[in-house]
């Protein structure tokens, strides 16, 4: 992600073609962790 925002993770990007895709563009983002226990996975 730093390599778009040059160091700051949370500032918002937009692509060219965003807005053909996007309904509205974002002001900001946020970062969300993913925690996986694969203990209970079968």
């Amino acid at each position: 992600m730093t390599a778009f925002t040059k160091g700051e993770p949370t500032k918002v990007h937009h692509l060219q073609r965003d807005p053909e895709f996007l309904i509205e563009l974002p002001q900001r983002i946020q970062i969300h962790r993913i925690l996986l226990d694969r203990r209970d996975l079968r």
